[in-house]
């Protein structure tokens, strides 16, 4: 999922602290439908999201 829709490189997953991770991965399903429909278009960064 992070390689596909944030185009983020193995590398970078890989020297990312799998605790840093886990709320992103359960979180995102329910922030992208929760902004479905806005139009914005835009990439969120896990670094740019306010609940992370």
């Amino acid at each position: 999922m992070l390689v596909e829709i944030f185009h983020w490189s193995l590398d970078q997953i890989d020297h990312t602290d799998i605790e840093s991770l886990i709320p992103f991965v359960f979180r995102y399903p329910r922030w992208k439908i929760e902004r479905a429909g806005n139009g914005t278009g835009k990439t969120a960064y896990a670094d740019q999201i306010s609940w992370m």
